[in-house]
């Protein structure tokens, strides 16, 4: 679908169609027992019911990346937003990517024995 269908079926509701959805809605009651990365589909589906504004998901999104590695997606919120990328986040993808090595070369054996094997 695309972006500009997306904004006119979301601008199809009423206000008053909007603040029922706000109402019920029960994300703030259950996202703080939920893992981070289970909400962001949950945003996602929020953002294309057209119940709130798309920066303001946008920004909720960025707003639970800092803690992640989830750095490529907190980068396309960034341009999402038409924000400048702060500097902080170029360096620490880096370090993502540095530690990330090790462990696959160490997991190399134990990927290549169960490829190998006929189950």
């Amino acid at each position: 679908m695309a972006p500009a269908q997306k904004e006119t079926e979301a601008a199809a509701l009423t206000e008053e169609e909007v603040a029922d959805m706000a109402r019920y809605d029960l994300t703030s009651k259950l996202t703080p027992f939920l893992d981070k990365h289970l909400i962001f589909p949950i945003l996602h589906f929020l953002k294309e019911l057209g119940a709130y504004k798309h920066q303001d998901i946008a920004r909720s999104e960025l707003h639970l990346l800092n803690d992640t590695f989830m750095l490529d997606f907190a980068s396309d919120k960034y341009d999402e937003l038409g924000e400048e990328k702060p500097e902080a986040l170029g360096i620490k993808r880096q370090q993502v990517i540095d530690s990330s090595q090790p462990l696959a070369t160490k997991s190399w054996a134990c990927c290549k024995f169960w490829k190998t094997r006929n189950l």
